[in-house]
């Protein structure tokens, strides 16, 4: 729906949490006249598990909570998503 609006997929943003272990950012940027108009992110909040798939020990990063945010504006407000649980 995002990209219908005119909103550009960018790379996500991976950076580490010490209460949960790893965020992963997808933002969406809506550009207008040459300049950043809009952003939201999908984001991940994760933490390491054994993947159940493989026998030797692999791990892999479940969801703990995920949903959308608006990142900070002018007046530090956040638009917070759902949780995964």
């Amino acid at each position: 729906m995002l990209r219908q609006e005119g909103y550009v997929k960018e790379a996500c943003i991976e950076t580490d949490n010490g209460a949960c272990g790893r965020v992963f950012r997808y933002p969406y940027v809506l550009y207008g006249g040459g300049r950043r108009v809009d952003r939201i992110c999908y984001v991940e909040y994760c933490r390491q598990v054994a993947d159940v798939e493989y026998t030797d020990g692999r791990m892999t990063w479940e969801p703990v909570k995920e949903g959308w945010e608006r990142p900070a504006d002018e007046t530090g407000s956040r638009v917070q998503g759902r949780s995964a649980e």
